[in-house]
């Protein structure tokens, strides 16, 4: 990453006085792929960029800043696919079977390839003078262009006109979730069963590993011939790819959980209306009942539609009277198959697709489902007949009749009836009031998706690569990035632990048996014994300690090492609400820490000010409340303020994380039990169901105002004040990958070795069931107790969440995964800065070499601190030039020397935004941390419990921060810490993480806002709801498939091992008989 740092600074620098410098390479020459990529390209010339444009499609007309270089030899895919080859289609057992579509695509790429590479442009471009920015190009079947951009050195952004292809995942460290995720060319949703799932993993994986047997050899090939040997391998160039955007959207195909360096744009192509030519005005006008619009793409010929299946969609024109149909029909020499064409049929050579679409009087879209035709009807709120052919249509459709936006009507069944009866029910008015009203999710975002894609590639630009969104994931093996490897050592533990468990066993078993039947030898001999004393009562018990020890040794020595390993490890660090109409939001906080408090309560003033009527139950009442903000306080409960005894941590051990869970745990239920008996939440439950529009509660430690919520009935958006905890991601849908996403309680970034992922994946899964098996029921018991015990678990109605805000950003805590209705709200208590006490202003105004600001937050009392590391941290502070400002709870500090400055509180975000401020020395509070981020500022980090650890990983990790562990403070560690976040490369680091934190497409407070105000109105945000928050876990990995797809490979070695056997036997058996 230090080498990525003067890079950003010089491309900063660059960018402040100049355009940049885009180049744009795209050699498919697909006509609907270029109409998705094309607005991006004319927008950023509009805002002054340089557009060097290399494809097979120029502007008609030239545009300012955007200059076009044409590529020749591919005939254009346009008005080219005869539609008698999908006749007839191979469905083994009935499954949907698309391997040859791979095999289709993949020589289209690979001639594109070819003939681009051989174009005089290339050499055009390697020869030019230009130092590009940024290099835009396509990410679909074949990333040649990547090696070329790899020698242009420049940041690198992929679009993709379809769903993300399964090659890319790896490359963007997304993951890759079977269940929920179909496969590009097959016609499923994020609903399967076991058989659709199945085939799914089949084609999935199959595809996946054409590409890298196929595919990548042979581009490897073709750049080698082109520009030599010596270029990394293509799946090792694509992985530099900085940014990657997508032509989806959750609203379409469902809730996907992407890395933040996956950005979904679906719908940039809908840009603004525009006036529809006079005759298809007059046409509109002249239809009372409106017009139905049929159009197959730009890559169909309409004229190779079978004779038959055109029969039947003439007849089911002409059996729809009432209504007027327009259709895209490419006409050539053979006029005679228009003939016979309905009279309320009109037929054009072009049409103004996305204009006629949004017109009110078109009823009803027949289409291919082409991605660009579906959600311009999606936009548009026009019902879809659909009938896919190739590719990603089947996806498509499958979506769009999922999302109850249309029906499909497969090509075998093309007929009149089909034909008839799907246009009869997407007719009916009911089902079009339904897709209008689904459709506002789609139009509905936080930003356009052209604005959008714009944000994220001047980003690009001007973070010289965004290189903190950038997955830790796509440099992990797929083995590690799915813990395959943990899996199997923990499998390899638990059969060791049988075998010696049946050798015990089996051992017992002999040791008593052999007892019985020498028992009458005993006897006759124990007189004999007797006599000579030969078997005392103290030689028996030695014998039964040499047994035992012998059984121990037998069954437990082999486990010892693998347990020391494990503990070295182990060790290792649905109502709709009038848009517009103030809204009524009740907010739920039972946990008396104020810290946690500073993250919520921006967010139910903000939306106070906005208008809205808020009720909000929690330990601390606002001392200024805003005109609607009304506060119902808890009390009878002590605050977690200055409540932290630092001796408590002298000395820890390595199972300390799980020691917090039950404290956390034991804090959870005191304040469950007192917030549902106190006096501020009957006052609430006297408001009758579905008064509140919407209602905001922390998910911490534990889920019992659900209970609430469920009799309140209305619609839930969750808040964690920290990094999301083991046990939330299963219930929003999120996927739990402990190879480089670090669980909440370990000192673990998103770097991790074998033992750490080994440590990580123990700690992230136990916690999580013990919170399943503890907290949970624990909950319920209160929460039933309250409101009766028909209600259903807790860990059933957190499912029910509609969105949760989470205190991270990708720039500090790092890119994690995330399905979209999980937002990163972190720094949103990050307010204006303000004046700063006179004397304060002076001492930072006046420190020429600068200050040093040590806080340990508000729960922790810096007074309580041993003796010894109290002056060994005034020891050092007495060493340094700085002057040191230190929160401390008393009036006096012992040995204080003149440099330091001890105050009971601290305006703590305005000290640190002062340039004079050179390290904050801190606990690794999330608070502190993300004040620091967003004022650009070295940290020394001591971690003593919680997050802490994790945040103190993660800035250590983004070369902001330095750790000193408590165990450790001292005069010289402490000196030497100091002196090392310092040192200027700290400074730039934290600089260069300050830039990314800062600048976001929207700030994070109207985030916010947006979102909770998007879940009053569409009654709970359905369409965001992922469908693996009903998958167990077991499924949700495919681990299903994984252990069909084993017995069968089971079984099929284990019938060729016997029948080997037979074979060899029987040949064996004939040989002896000849002898």
């Amino acid at each position: 990453m230090q080498l990525l740092l003067p890079v950003f600074l010089l491309t900063f620098c660059a960018l402040k006085s100049e355009a940049a410098q885009i180049l744009g390479l795209f050699q498919h020459p697909g006509k609907s792929h270029f109409d998705f990529f094309r607005p991006m390209f004319l927008a950023l010339a509009e805002r002054g960029h340089n557009i060097s444009m290399y494809s097979y499609f120029p502007l008609e007309k030239p545009v300012a800043n955007y200059t076009d270089y044409v590529f020749q030899g591919m005939p254009l895919l346009t008005d080219m696919v005869d539609l008698k080859v999908f006749e007839t289609e191979w469905k083994p057992l009935g499954l949907p079977f698309k391997i040859p579509t791979f095999f289709m695509i993949n020589d289209w790429a690979l001639k594109s390839c070819e003939v681009a590479f051989k174009s005089p442009l290339i050499v055009q471009i390697l020869e030019s003078p230009i130092r590009y920015d940024v290099i835009i190009l396509e990410h679909f079947v074949n990333d040649c262009m990547a090696a070329l951009a790899h020698l242009l050195k420049a940041p690198v952004i992929a679009l993709s006109s379809c769903a993300i292809m399964p090659w890319h995942y790896e490359k963007m460290g997304s993951p890759v979730i079977n269940p929920i995720m179909p496969m590009n060319f097959l016609p499923y949703t994020d609903e399967m069963s076991l058989i659709d799932r199945l085939n799914n993993f089949f084609h999935f994986h199959v595809v996946n590993t054409l590409y890298h047997l196929i595919t990548e050899p042979a581009t490897d090939a073709l750049i080698s011939r082109r520009f030599g040997e010596g270029l990394p391998p293509i799946h090792e160039i694509v992985k530099n790819t900085s940014l990657m955007l997508i032509n989806q959207h959750y609203a379409l195909t469902g809730p996907r959980p992407y890395s933040p360096n996956v950005v979904e744009v679906g719908g940039l192509q809908v840009g603004p209306e525009k006036a529809l030519p006079k005759h298809l005005l007059d046409l509109l006008e002249s239809s009372p009942n409106g017009i139905i619009y049929i159009s197959w793409g730009s890559m169909v010929n309409t004229n190779t539609l079978p004779a038959l299946k055109r029969k039947a969609l003439f007849q089911s024109i002409s059996q729809l009277k009432e209504y007027n149909f327009v259709m895209r029909w490419k006409t050539d020499n053979n006029s005679s198959q228009l003939e016979d064409k309905p009279s309320n049929l009109y037929t054009f050579d072009w049409l103004p697709q996305r204009d006629l679409l949004c017109h009110s009087q078109v009823k009803a879209f027949i289409s291919h489902g082409g991605l660009l035709g579906t959600t311009e009807a999606v936009h548009c709120g026009v019902p879809m007949l659909i009938t896919p052919f190739y590719g990603d249509q089947f996806l498509n459709a499958g979506a769009v009749e999922q999302r109850s936006f249309g029906v499909i009507v497969d090509f075998k069944d093309f007929d009149t009836e089909h034909i008839t009866r799907g246009l009869r029910v997407i007719l009916d008015k009911n089902f079009a009031d339904n897709v209008r009203r689904s459709t506002e999710a789609f139009r509905r975002r936080p930003l356009p998706p052209l604005d959008l894609a714009v944000w994220w590639i001047e980003h690009v630009i001007q973070s010289g690569g965004a290189p903190l969104v950038q997955s830790r994931g796509r440099h992990i093996n797929w083995i590690a990035y799915n813990s395959i490897d943990v899996f199997l050592l923990w499998l390899g533990v638990l059969l060791l632990f049988i075998v010696c468990l049946w050798k015990l066993i089996r051992l017992v078993g002999r040791v008593a048996f052999s007892g019985k039947s020498k028992k009458q030898k005993q006897q006759k001999a124990s007189e004999s014994r007797g006599k000579t004393g030969f078997l005392n009562p103290e030689s028996v018990d030695s014998m039964r300690m040499h047994f035992v020890s012998f059984v121990y040794l037998k069954m437990w020595s082999p486990l010892v090492p693998v347990f020391l390993l494990i503990l070295t490890l182990a060790g290792s660090d649905l109502l709709e609400v009038e848009a517009g109409a103030p809204l009524k939001i009740l907010g739920l906080f039972p946990h008396p820490g104020v810290s946690h408090f500073h993250f919520f309560h921006p967010i139910m003033r903000g939306l106070a000010e906005a208008g809205h009527e808020v009720s909000v139950v929690s330990h601390f009442p606002d001392k200024h409340p805003a005109i609607r903000y009304k506060d119902y306080p808890l009390t009878g409960t002590d605050k977690l303020t200055n409540s932290v005894d630092l001796k408590f941590f002298e000395k820890r051990t390595f199972y300390g994380h799980f020691m917090e869970f039950f404290l956390l745990h034991e804090w959870g239920k005191q304040a469950c039990n007192s917030t549902l008996r106190s006096e501020a939440l009957q006052q609430i439950l006297k408001r009758r169901p579905g008064y509140f529009d919407v209602i905001i509660m922390e998910q911490f430690n534990t889920d019992c105002m659900m209970g609430v919520a469920h009799q309140l009935q209305a619609p839930v958006i969750g808040l964690s004040s920290c990094v999301m905890m083991p046990w939330h991601y299963e219930r929003m849908g999120a996927p739990l990958i402990p190879s480089h996403v670090p669980a909440l309680f370990m000192a673990q970034s998103q770097d991790m070795d074998f033992g750490g992922r080994l440590a990580n994946w123990f700690s992230t899964h136990a916690l999580n069931w013990m919170y399943k098996l503890i907290s949970v029921p624990a909950a319920d018991a209160l929460v039933q107790y309250k409101f009766g015990h028909d209600l259903p678990s807790v860990g059933e109605m957190v499912k029910n969440t509609s969105v949760f805000f989470v205190n991270q950003h990708y720039s500090l805590s790092g890119p994690k995964p995330m399905p979209p209705n999980v937002i990163e709200l972190g720094g949103i208590h990050i307010q204006k800065s303000k004046p700063l006490p006179a004397d304060l202003q002076r001492l930072l105004d006046n420190a020429e070499e600068g200050v040093i600001l040590i806080s340990w937050g508000s729960m922790i009392r810096a007074n309580s601190l041993s003796a010894s590391k109290r002056d060994g941290i005034v020891r050092a502070v007495a060493r340094l030039k700085q002057q040191v400002i230190w929160k401390w709870e008393n009036e006096t500090l012992p040995n204080q020397p003149p440099n330091m400055h001890i105050m009971k509180w601290l305006p703590q975000r305005d000290i640190l935004c002062h340039p004079n401020v050179k390290v904050f020395m801190s606990h690794g509070g999330l608070m502190g941390t993300s004040e620091a981020a967003y004022c650009g500022v070295p940290v020394v980090a001591t971690p003593m419990y919680g997050d802490q650890f994790v945040n103190t990983a993660a800035l250590v990790q983004r070369g902001m921060g330095t750790i000193l562990n408590f165990e450790d403070i001292g005069e010289n560690t402490v000196m030497r810490a100091l002196k090392k976040a310092l040192d200027k490369k700290y400074y730039d680091a934290a600089k260069l993480v300050s830039h990314s934190y800062n600048h976001r497409p929207q700030q994070a407070l109207q985030t916010a806002l947006w979102w909770v105000e998007h879940v009053a109105h569409t009654g709970g945000a359905p369409l965001l709801k992922p469908s693996a928050v009903h998958l167990s876990r077991f499924v949700y990995y495919s681990l299903d498939c994984y252990a069909i797809l084993a017995v069968t490979l089971g079984t099929i070695i284990a019938s060729w091992v016997w029948l080997i056997r037979r074979c060899c036997g029987s040949a064996a058996t004939g040989k002896t008989k000849r002898d």
